[in-house]
């Protein structure tokens, strides 16, 4: 059974939601569900969760990846044992995560502004302190996004994998950037043509004019960052036509 496979952070994970539109997207395919989409996380973590699936050939040419890419400011660090706290929150989003490789069990941690407020660990609150405080850079992040991409392009590519880009509220440039990038221009042609902006079938909100695709109202706040059931069956429904449209699919 050929596959779908969601990678992102919290906007293509089950943000107080029970289905994200991947869920909803692979049943309308007929496909397998893979949800690599994890909330806090970063490119760094999709690139590598998705690049060791096509080198072990879990991901194959007559699967579908969708690639969510994030604020390109946050990284994937890594989280050294032993650890004195309960293990309780291990692999929930914001907290370390742990990855089985041919090397042995590895830890990671998702670094992104004020992540070190939620580190369980003295020593993951005192990293993640530090690089955000020194490890910030929009010149490098810009740098080493484009060169992470086309390294990541170029192995599907090799793969024949169909890849297909969702750019969405977290890569906008925003007024403030010293250095807007925009992500679409990186694409090489046959991914810039497969990609999708999540404007194109839905629509986000504010405190002001609320959108119905936006998670929403959380008590006091307005959370326009995550989508609602609703957003993420619009987003599923608007991939499914962009990839009949694409002839993506692999009873195509």
């Amino acid at each position: 059974m050929a596959k779908l496979v969601v990678a992102g952070c919290s906007y293509s994970d089950r943000t107080k939601v029970k289905l994200c539109y991947g869920d909803y997207l692979s049943k309308m395919l007929g496909y397998k569900y893979i949800h690599l989409a994890r909330g806090s996380s970063s490119n760094d973590r999709s690139w590598f969760k998705l690049s060791m699936q096509i080198i072990n050939g879990e991901i194959t040419s007559s699967d579908i990846v969708i690639l969510q890419y994030t604020d390109l400011f946050r990284k994937l660090l890594p989280s050294t044992p032993p650890y004195k706290n309960p293990t309780s929150l291990f692999n929930t989003p914001g907290q370390i995560e742990t990855h089985n490789t041919a090397y042995g069990k590895m830890h990671t941690g998702d670094f992104k502004m004020h992540s070190h407020q939620w580190q369980e660990e003295d020593e993951n609150k005192i990293l993640h302190k530090a690089f955000e405080d020194f490890g910030i850079c929009t010149e490098y992040d810009c740098a080493m996004f484009v060169s992470k991409h086309k390294q990541f392009e170029a192995l599907c590519e090799v793969n024949n994998i169909k890849l297909v880009v969702l750019l969405n509220r977290y890569t906008n440039i925003r007024p403030d950037d010293d250095v807007p990038l925009d992500l679409s221009s990186v694409l090489g042609e046959q991914v810039r043509n497969r990609s999708i902006h999540e404007d194109t079938v839905i629509l986000q909100g504010n405190e002001t004019m609320p959108a119905p695709h936006d998670l929403g109202w959380v008590g006091n706040v307005y959370d326009s960052a995550h989508l609602s059931k609703a957003g993420h069956k619009a987003l599923a429904a608007g991939l499914h036509q962009h990839l009949l449209g694409h002839k993506l699919l692999d009873t195509q």
